[in-house]
């Protein structure tokens, strides 16, 4: 038995009338026309457009839609805020070319079709502010993406721009390296050796560290500093590497002697040794640590304590 499979049809209807010369109505004509295709297409478009300006608009960074010609099309509020825009449907209507923004001129040209990515640094104090009249002030870093979308014969369809505002966290990443370099020379400064351990890969990385010739990179295993260790010292220093292996939770300071083969000499050091990550079963599966070089204090408590003799 044949099924017959019924489909909803959108059908448009038009009547004409026929009248006489007294203005009598002698026939009406209909016609009538399938627009079930049309009204899905519609339909279609009409999701896509809504999906579009529902992702333009709630995204996090700046967007900026040019056409295949590169002029301005739409914008979305995030490029208002980004740049102090004071109207975005006066900046849309005056159809701004893509590729005579002062700020992105620079990076793409008429006959690219490559996307491109840059951090750039502005100065809004020296920009030209009659292409747009940008209301921001003083310095702003900008990681800005430029992508052409392509037709299916290759062809640029549009450009995407986004915008993403570094500036805080440029300014914040530069505090943090002007920290790091003050507190590197504090450290080296100090004769102080900061290590940690890895209980997953049982290696050891120190920093300012002269066994390594001060190489960050350069890891090493739990036991490797034995070797450097006074051969009175080594039952001591063994003693406690191995509560380290076995993830020991507590903390740990021994003092013993170490060759710096830099000085040709035997240094008095502290090494100290305290959890850092520690899981649910009490194991420290990572441990900090400084190592203190206290040879000059104790050849000056050695040197006085002989004086007074």
């Amino acid at each position: 038995q044949n099924q017959m499979h019924l489909e909803e049809q959108q059908i448009e209807k038009n009547f004409v009338q026929i009248k006489d010369k007294y203005g009598n109505v002698e026939t009406i004509i209909g016609t009538h026309r399938d627009v079930t295709e049309s009204k899905l297409y519609q339909s279609r478009m009409k999701d896509m457009v809504d999906k579009y300006h529902t992702v333009f608009s709630s995204t996090s960074v700046g967007l900026e839609y040019y056409d295949a010609n590169g002029i301005l099309c739409d914008l979305n509020n995030i490029v208002c805020k980004i740049f102090e825009l004071q109207s975005r449907n006066e900046v849309i209507n005056k159809r701004y070319s893509l590729f005579e923004n002062p700020i992105l001129k620079n990076l793409i040209s008429r006959d690219s079709k490559q996307a491109v990515q840059r951090i750039i640094k502005i100065d809004f104090d020296k920009l030209n502010k009659q292409y747009v009249s940008y209301r921001r002030t003083g310095i702003c870093y900008l990681d800005i993406n430029i992508k052409p979308s392509f037709n299916e014969v290759g062809d640029i369809n549009c450009y995407i721009v986004s915008y993403s505002d570094i500036t805080d966290m440029h300014f914040m990443q530069k505090q943090l390296r002007e920290y790091i370099r003050k507190t590197d020379f504090a450290i080296k400064a100090a004769n102080i050796v900061f290590w940690e351990y890895d209980s997953t890969t049982q290696m050891i990385t120190s920093y300012n560290d002269p066994l390594n010739h001060f190489d960050t990179n350069t890891k090493s295993y739990l036991y490797d500093i034995s070797k450097f260790v006074h051969p009175n010292d080594t039952e001591l220093l063994s003693r406690n590497l191995e509560k380290i292996k076995q993830g020991v939770n507590a903390s740990l300071s021994i003092d013993v002697r170490i060759w710096y083969e830099d000085t040709k000499q035997w240094h008095n050091v502290t090494i100290t040794a305290i959890p850092f990550d520690v899981n649910d079963n009490n194991f420290v599966s990572r441990y900090v640590g400084v190592r203190n070089d206290n040879t000059t204090i104790v050849k000056m408590t050695e040197d006085l304590k002989n004086y007074t003799e």
